[in-house]
């Protein structure tokens, strides 16, 4: 596990899991998911972020 500097992770579409959330000290917007959604990609649909 990394904390890492992530604590820009509270935003739609971008937040981090609750747990973390919890650990940092931060709030996320209002009906975030506690865990997000997870997603698949393809060999050359894979973006780095």
């Amino acid at each position: 596990m990394s904390k890492g500097n992530s604590k820009g992770l509270t935003q739609p579409g971008c937040i981090a899991p609750k747990t973390f959330r919890d650990f940092w000290g931060v709030n996320a917007p209002a009906g975030s998911p506690d865990f997000p959604e997870p997603r698949t990609f393809k060999k050359g649909e894979y973006q780095k972020s």
